[in-house]
């Protein structure tokens, strides 16, 4: 029976929302549109100003705008994404979810124990483990998962832990 332990902290929650995330995301498009897009334009009406008016200090002013805004805009998006995010949980809500936590394996089972108490999860229940280079995320659903900080815990934990939750998950189909 493999057992690790790990603290679930608010920024473990933010990561997670964040790794939700998809490519083809709203939030995904505006983020790329103003990383890329929009300085783009930007360079190129600084390139026409430099090249047709003759006019460098106009140019230069564009061209450093649409730099800045590339630079910027990123991070204000995530900063506004991560706010969103802490803003879905109350006080109470975060009580409850975060603190320490414990995960066994057993044959039939993964075993979550956690501040509430022990919650039994048949592994034909789980859909699937997903592997970042900070966190494991244990779907149980589309858009619910256990989430597995790997910051504290062993190399050697982490690959016993994932390749038997992918061996249980495997037999549970």
């Amino acid at each position: 029976m493999v057992e690790i332990q790990y603290k679930l902290q608010e920024r473990d929650l933010i990561a997670f929302s964040e790794h939700e995330v998809k490519p083809d995301s709203p939030l995904y498009k505006q983020v790329r549109r103003n990383s890329t897009t929009i300085p783009g334009i930007l360079c190129a009406v600084a390139l026409f100003y430099w090249f047709y008016y003759e006019s460098v200090l106009t140019a230069f002013y564009v061209g450093v705008v649409g730099v800045v805004w590339g630079l910027l805009a990123p991070l204000y998006f995530k900063k506004d994404f991560r706010r969103k995010v802490r803003r879905q949980f109350s006080d109470e809500d975060l009580e409850r979810i975060l603190g320490d936590y414990k995960l066994k394996i057993e044959k039939k089972a993964l075993v979550e124990i956690s501040p509430q108490g022990e919650t039994r999860i048949l592994w034909k229940d789980v859909l699937r483990l997903e592997v970042t280079k900070k966190y494991a995320f244990i779907y149980l659903d589309a858009h619910e998962a256990l989430i597995v900080p790997l910051e504290n815990l062993k190399h050697d934990e982490i690959v016993e832990f994932t390749e038997l939750v992918d061996q249980r998950i495997e037999e549970s189909m």
